[in-house]
């Protein structure tokens, strides 16, 4: 049974907020949308909130569920979700972020490497789900 994750869509201004994964991390180097596991007894807006906290220093306000998938060896479940953080810039952990950039759809398309999936949601499934603004 695969494990459940939780991926946190930050949107501003017509930009993702997307990560490189940090060296000793699963897919180090593997430019993703900030994500996460989800503990043992832990809902996923909790593991959001840790998550955002632990790793860049942000401070979700909410969020919704937009999609479901599975990673691509099968191993975990991701659940992404569109959250509001709060107005500070994002303070990433050096233990599991390298790097940091806001993208617009086509610079997700070209950043390298990146994961099938993640590209699929931003330039497909994002335009089905998203919200207002």
């Amino acid at each position: 049974m695969s494990k459940p994750a939780v991926v946190a869509v930050i949107h501003r201004e017509g930009r993702f907020l997307m990560i490189k994964r940090a060296d000793g991390l699963m897919a180090p180097g593997y430019w993703v949308p900030p994500s996460g596991r989800v503990e043992e007894g832990e809902s996923f807006v909790e593991a959001l909130v840790r998550e955002r906290k632990e790793e860049l220093g942000l401070a979700v306000r909410r969020g919704r569920e937009l999609w479901t998938c599975p990673t691509e060896d099968g191993s975990m479940m991701l659940h992404w979700w569109q959250v509001e953080v709060d107005l500070c810039e994002p303070m990433p952990d050096p233990a599991e972020v390298a790097e940091l950039r806001w993208c617009t759809v086509e610079e997700i398309k070209q950043l390298s490497p990146v994961f099938a999936d993640d590209v699929r949601f931003f330039a497909e499934i994002w335009l089905r789900v998203r919200g207002p603004g």
